[in-house]
């Protein structure tokens, strides 16, 4: 599309899905790998407030004792 073009939202919509497939493809890949990427990331997350939740008691009577 000219650059000059007063494009709709509904005009964009249909030249990317006109445009080649890689681009696309490339597109919905990217969208993928970060969905992916924030979902490992949420779990690391979670996975380090579970050690937290366990530990921290532990680690307060340890210290408390000492």
């Amino acid at each position: 599309m000219p650059e000059y073009c007063r494009c709709t939202l509904a005009d964009r919509v249909v030249s990317f899905f006109r445009s080649p497939p890689g681009k696309a493809v490339g597109a919905l890949a990217s969208v993928g790998r970060a969905v992916m990427q924030r979902f490992i990331s949420g779990a690391q997350s979670m996975a380090g407030a579970l050690v937290n939740a366990v530990l921290g008691p532990i680690r307060n009577a340890t210290n408390a004792a000492t």
